[in-house]
């Protein structure tokens, strides 16, 4: 009997076409960044126009990140230090129930003098990511900042009543008369806010111990950079803040030092666990 001839097997399709685990991440990823452009644009749309966005940022580093996750209740906003790298680490990308805002300053002044894409000024700054925060729907923020982006996330999370931050390798006050002997030739990078908004050279510990009702706060540091360690020492004993020293590293750049031993998600996810401190 003829059976006849067997029908083709179907040819595999090219490796490059296959959409594998790693590349669908990448391509909602990407989906979620271009409809954060939008929720800007149509939010925010002056301060959109000036910004550098994902995709229209000409090979520069964008100036704000956002990237909603639709029915997420939590929102979780990154600040960088005077570098120019967004802080996106891949965990964050794919967090559950949670909208994403990465923000660099490229004025290198510790988010306080405005934010390019935010705003012209700190309460400007302010006021526009409780915009953001309203058409994102995120009613748990948590902050996370690295070196100077610590002292704006710590700053911006007591302001927007803020469940938790985390902050590595960060100072906890700008104000010179805090450390005996400190001057403006020593630490420059203070120089301009010293000339242009003194009254935002302010410390946290006393910030943070004026309100009975507060975020809990992770900081992160290297007991042997002497500089570190104090700023994060002279926040020892308050209630809500939890010292974590990295004996294993020796410089200033714990979150770099972490990124590369695997170590950040679980930060992260100590920092999504956080719950306020209650007043009383």
């Amino acid at each position: 009997m003829d059976i006849g001839t067997a029908p083709p097997k179907p040819r595999p399709r090219p490796r490059h076409l296959r959409l594998t685990p790693r590349k669908a991440a990448r391509l909602a990823w990407h989906s979620r960044v271009t409809a954060g452009n939008a929720l800007l644009r149509t939010s925010l749309p002056a301060l959109a126009a000036e910004a550098r966005l994902h995709g229209n940022a000409g090979g520069h580093t964008p100036d704000i990140l956002i990237a909603p996750n639709p029915g997420a209740s939590r929102l979780l906003i990154s600040f960088s230090g005077n570098g120019d790298e967004l802080i996106l680490h891949p965990a964050m990308q794919t967090l559950a129930n949670t909208h994403v805002i990465a923000i660099r300053d490229a004025s290198r002044r510790f988010g306080l003098c405005g934010l390019r894409g935010l705003g012209a000024d700190y309460a400007a700054c302010l006021g526009n990511l409780r915009v953001l925060i309203t058409a994102l729907g995120g009613r748990e923020i948590f902050m996370m900042g690295v070196s100077a982006g610590g002292f704006t996330a710590m700053r911006m999370a007591f302001d927007l009543g803020a469940q938790g931050v985390l902050g590595f390798s960060i100072p906890t006050t700008l104000d010179l008369a805090d450390q005996p002997g400190a001057t403006l030739a020593r630490y420059p990078q203070l120089t301009a806010l010293y000339r242009n908004k003194p009254d935002m050279l302010l410390d946290l510990r006393r910030l943070y111990l004026s309100a009975p009702a507060r975020p809990r706060a992770i900081l992160v540091y290297s007991p042997p950079y002497r500089r570190d360690s104090w700023l994060a020492r002279r926040m020892e004993g308050m209630d809500g803040v939890e010292l974590v020293p990295l004996s294993a590293y020796s410089g200033h750049l714990a979150y770099q030092w972490l990124t590369r031993t695997n170590q950040v998600a679980g930060y992260i996810a100590r920092l999504l666990a956080l719950a306020p401190v209650a007043a009383g």
